[in-house]
């Protein structure tokens, strides 16, 4: 249990580091070329990955319940939501960002659990409700 939550907020450092780091290289740049680079050193490390540690976990055979559509369009909105992070990372505050993006992570998994499971969590909800709470206290001044 102790690893995976050190993996969750390794997970959520790099996410912030990776996310600055788009955003510093589409100053120097433009924000596609940063998206570009984003997606070629995430290819090189996910493949080491990938190769390291390929005998655990789950293969794409032991998956083959997942619709096709979902690795068709897990590209395009992957990369929409980098180009629009590089963007937004200049314009507003790295923990407001963070915040945002957590926020819609929890509404997104309210809707999808709903749709598939026909279930409503309220915990889920209720800390949806609490992350807004804390966005709109951080936002006054």
């Amino acid at each position: 249990m102790i690893i995976a939550i050190i993996v969750s907020i390794l997970s959520g450092v790099t996410i912030v580091l990776s996310r600055t780091t788009n955003a510093l290289l589409s100053i120097k740049t433009n924000t596609l070329v940063s998206t570009f680079y984003n997606y070629i050193v995430g290819l090189l490390f996910s493949s080491l990955a990938l190769m390291l540690f390929k005998n655990i976990g789950t293969t794409f055979s032991q998956n083959s319940e997942i619709p096709s559509y979902i690795y068709f369009f897990g590209g395009p909105i992957g990369i929409l939501a980098v180009f629009f992070s590089a963007y937004l990372a200049l314009k507003i505050p790295s923990l407001v960002m963070t915040l945002l993006l957590f926020f819609g992570q929890i509404v997104a998994a309210i809707i999808i659990d709903y749709f598939l499971t026909n279930t409503l969590n309220i915990s889920n909800i209720i800390g949806g409700i609490l992350v807004f709470i804390g966005l709109l206290f951080i936002n006054q001044k």
